[in-house]
């Protein structure tokens, strides 16, 4: 799901508006009171179906078209005037429908049936009739919003810094998008909550998500190793390896070994793999002696032919080995990588102040050490001891804490397909951080998610200017006294 166009008239009363986007990065540029938080927020409330939103808000007609690689076109569009308040929704080919929003605010949230005749006891006779018609009416309302919600992934940085989200079930959350279990009809005005909790949770379930994959892997590697150790020796019938040919792969499995975490988390591994190294070292003294060592001409000795038998035994070892050691370390990486790209591209931000990001080891839970050193209150440089206690990132400044919040929404809570929005992005930022803001968000960006970003930073502007749309509203003459 992508936004392609929206357009408004009579925004508070006075303005007219009107937006074309790109599919993958829009930035959204306009002096101070040209209107682009309440763009932003009005197409937030079309885009989720906030009928209640909608019906609050100063405007006369509101039109969002999206596109949806399933549904096709998908076009909203909203009438909120002193005698039409309605919503059409036209969903690809499908005929249009017509949702009224002259309706008491209780009744006009999205799946509001149940609430209704709960109430029903409450209403009087003619309001209950006129409640029950609605429902009839808007059988085929519902089924084509239902659609569209299923749809839907969308997250909203507002620019009070909560954050709006809603999901593909139709779960509308504030500040919490992991595991919250808020209603999806939930009022418009959010008691605020502090989003770095969530990035908190989110990071250590990925981390642990992490945690139980390498240990499988380790597992299969492990179970791997134990097996080949105990299997018949293969015996290759090819030309014999040289000396300097061992010599290599066995110093490329040393090195493959020394990276691996397989020794250091599957007990006994360790003992196995030093044994072979030992034996390995033994037979290839024997196999190619030193100068003062090397035997008269004439046939070879059993002991001899036995050696050769045994090193081609071992070659054919190294080589399953590195194979083993070789596909843990791959599959391990690929699971971290996520994380990796997370931590690397987070660290362009909170190096300069002397901060890594670390997972606590007892929790899990990511924190932060001082990783170089620092000056205190007297400029005076202090060295910073290690190992260091993981400080929480609760700890950490408002631009740090603001710059976590939107990488690990985006990166780990928008989802492919999605559409991720952002209301002033550079407050509390420094202006190298704004710099480095769009580079970072273009490199964490899920698979066809749609970034849109509200700025007056020539900081952000200047990093991509061909992602730039100016909006330039157009005042309503006003009549006066």
């Amino acid at each position: 799901m992508r936004i392609e166009s929206f357009s408004v008239e009579g925004l508070h009363g006075f303005v007219d508006a009107s937006l074309d986007f790109f599919p993958d990065l829009t930035i959204i540029v306009g002096r101070n009171g040209s209107g682009k938080t309440s763009v932003l927020d009005l197409m937030s409330h079309l885009i989720r179906l906030d009928f209640e939103a909608i019906v609050k808000a100063n405007f006369s007609i509101a039109t969002l078209v999206l596109h949806d690689d399933s549904l096709g076109k998908v076009k909203i569009q909203a009438s909120n005037t002193a005698d039409i308040k309605k919503v059409n929704l036209t969903i690809g080919n499908v005929d249009p429908v017509e949702i009224a929003l002259d309706m008491p605010l209780s009744m006009l949230r999205f799946g509001a049936e149940i609430e209704a005749r709960n109430l029903s006891r409450e209403l009087n006779p003619a309001t209950l009739k006129r409640v029950e018609k609605m429902f009839s009416e808007r059988s085929e309302s519902m089924s084509q919003i239902a659609t569209l919600k299923k749809s839907i992934k969308f997250t909203f940085v507002r620019l009070d810094r909560t954050i709006l989200a809603i999901d593909s079930e139709g779960v509308t959350s504030y500040d919490n998008g992991i595991s919250s279990k808020t209603t999806r009809y939930e009022s418009s005005s959010p008691v605020p909550k502090d989003p770095i909790e969530d990035v908190i949770k989110v990071m250590r379930s990925n981390q642990l998500t992490y945690r139980r994959a390498a240990d499988r892997i380790q597992k299969t590697a492990s179970s791997e190793l134990i097996k080949l150790h105990f299997s018949p020796p293969a015996i290759s019938r090819s030309k014999a390896p040289t000396e300097k040919q061992l010599k290599t792969k066995l110093q490329e499995l040393k090195k493959r070994v020394t990276s691996s975490h397989l020794i250091a988390n599957a007990p006994g591994i360790e003992d196995v793999i030093t044994t072979f190294f030992s034996e390995f070292e033994v037979l290839l003294d024997q196999a190619f002696p030193k100068n003062d060592q090397i035997k008269k001409s004439g046939r070879r000795t059993l002991h001899e032919e036995t050696v050769e038998v045994m090193i081609s035994v071992k070659e054919q070892q190294i080589s399953e080995l590195l194979k083993i050691f070789e596909r843990e370390q791959v599959e391990t990486s690929i699971a971290y990588q996520p994380i990796k790209k997370y931590l690397d591209i987070a660290a362009k931000f909170l190096n300069d102040s002397g901060k890594t990001l670390k997972f606590s080891p007892e929790n899990l839970e990511l924190g932060f050490v001082i990783s170089k050193s620092i000056l205190d209150d007297d400029f005076d440089a202090m060295e910073v001891s290690t190992p260091q206690k993981v400080r929480s990132i609760r700890e950490l400044s408002s631009g740090e804490r603001q710059v976590l919040i939107v990488l690990t929404y985006l990166a780990f809570l928008a989802g492919k397909d999605s559409i991720f929005v952002v209301d002033e992005p550079e407050l509390s930022l420094h202006v190298e951080w704004q710099r480095e803001l769009v580079s970072a968000l273009t490199q964490l960006r899920p698979t066809n998610c749609q970034i849109i970003l509200a700025t007056h930073s020539p900081e952000i502007t200047g990093r991509a200017k061909q992602n730039c749309k100016i909006l330039k509203p157009s005042y309503l003459p006003q009549s006066g006294n």
